[in-house]
């Protein structure tokens, strides 16, 4: 209980000391074994890639970019081990606030990199209702640590305090919504062997604190919700479609295997949640099921372009002279900022023989986590007249990644495309809106309910029997 109400100035020096130690216990690992010549080589090809290719500065103030870039030069000199040196590449990346721009640790560090398995115990945590909660947990510690209890203080750091110092400046994040529910899901991230004590609220109020040690455990999952195959009936004759991701092209078939079934629904669920992209090719042919236009329309996209004389032309004037056209494309091309429309991506329909009738009600489920081809599938199928989105607005920021091979042993990801929707509007850090927002809430989660897919289906039901 003490923890609980332990001094905030407790929280804020623990910070500063979990770092140190975290640090110095790491640097026998991975001492210096990236020469520093190699750091800063690759910290600045990923930052020279970025200014020639990145598509999104408008939404940034580049002098802050470069006084980041500047003070992780900095800071590359003095980092006392190789992990201090990533930690920096990953959070000069994540400056840019994009999902699609990211640094990534090479694979000797991957493969101990923990988020979910402990000594002795295996838990998750997810963003419901803005709390930090376990939402999954392994058989061995159902009692003791039970689905439901929120997480209040990491290391005897209140849990906001520690997402917003030690966990979201290192991730990559279009939008502020996605950030959040990302940032908890990585709240327990850390290399294997590593530490920490963890202060959480039951569902009955009941306080407990323990330490976990990041190490691999095989203990089952404790089932949460039922789960359901591709493609499932629910009641009233209403059929569930699960996509979890874009990236299996055997959905192509096993939808075509249901077509029969969903042909003769009342109402069909696409559960999209937690999808977080794929394949764009796939994510169009899924969605082509459900559209009768002959051709699909997309996003409408952009890419930098950069001509080296018009480049120095540019750097003559200051950014508020716009006294001619070719004078202001100029000042985009020095700035940054200069776009070629590529055009609105489309696509045959291939299954207009397999299509769903237009008469059939479609709800889409979404959430903060849908990305990249994730949203460009709902690009697909937005404004249909049978379509409703329903949840909470998506990610914000779709974009073609281009992937770097450094030097230093890890890889970077910088995005290539500027995309929006079709009239030119932007969804990046906005997200897709729904047409009818609703949320898991705390309540119904304790209950085993799913808020969402509970209201989908009220809503079909409603809307099938008129």
């Amino acid at each position: 209980m003490g923890n609980y109400f332990r001094p905030l100035l407790v929280g804020c020096l623990t910070i500063v000391l979990n770092t140190v130690i975290v640090r110095n216990s790491l640097c026998q690992k991975y001492s210096k074994q990236v020469e520093l010549e190699t750091k800063l080589y690759s910290l600045s090809k990923v930052w020279s890639e970025c200014e020639f290719n990145f598509p999104y500065f408008k939404f940034l103030d580049q002098h802050i970019i470069d006084s980041i870039y500047r003070k992780s030069l900095a800071d590359v000199i003095v980092s006392t081990d190789d992990f201090s040196y990533y930690l920096i590449m990953r959070k000069f990346l994540a400056s840019f606030r994009d999902n699609h721009t990211y640094y990534t640790y090479p694979k000797s560090i991957q493969s101990q990199l923990n988020r979910s398995q402990f000594k002795g115990v295996r838990l998750e945590a997810s963003l419901i209702e803005g709390k930090a909660v376990i939402t999954r947990i392994g058989r061995n510690n159902a009692i003791d640590i039970p689905i439901g209890s929120e997480i209040l203080f990491i290391d005897s750091i209140k849990v906001s305090y520690y997402l917003n110092s030690h966990i979201k400046p290192f991730l990559s994040s279009s939008s502020e919504q996605r950030l959040n529910e990302i940032a908890v899901k990585n709240i327990f991230l850390g290399l294997d062997g590593s530490s920490f004590t963890v202060t959480i609220k039951k569902p009955n109020n009941d306080i407990a604190t323990f330490k976990l040690t990041r190490a691999d455990n095989e203990d089952e999952w404790l089932p949460l919700l039922k789960t359901s195959s591709f493609v499932s009936k629910l009641n009233d004759n209403i059929c569930q479609i699960k996509i979890g991701s874009f990236n299996d092209f055997s959905l192509i078939d096993s939808l075509s295997s249901h077509m029969e079934q969903l042909s003769h629904s009342k109402g069909i669920i696409i559960d999209l949640r937690g999808n977080t992209g794929g394949n764009s090719i796939l994510a169009c042919k899924i969605a082509s099921f459900f559209i009768h236009d002959s051709i699909i329309y997309g996003s409408l996209v952009s890419t930098r372009k950069n001509l080296a004389i018009n480049r120095a032309y540019g750097l003559r004037y200051p950014i508020s002279d716009t006294s001619n056209e070719s004078r202001m494309e100029d000042i985009l091309y020095a700035r940054n900022l200069f776009l070629e429309n590529v055009g609105i991506s489309k696509n045959q329909n291939e299954f207009s023989l397999r299509k769903i009738s237009e008469n059939i009600e479609i709800v889409i489920l979404i959430d903060a986590l849908n990305i990249s081809a994730a949203e460009e599938f709902l690009i697909y199928l937005k404004d249909k007249k049978n379509i409703t989105f329903i949840g909470e607005a998506t990610g914000g920021g779709n974009g073609s990644p281009m992937i770097i091979l450094l030097p230093d042993g890890g890889s970077a990801s910088i995005c290539t495309q500027y995309c929006a929707f079709s009239d030119g509007t932007d969804y990046y850090r906005k997200g897709i809106q729904p047409e009818i927002t609703i949320y898991q809430t705390y309540k119904d989660f304790l209950q085993g309910i799913d808020t969402v897919m509970e209201f989908a289906i009220k809503y079909l039901r409603n809307n099938t029997m008129k």
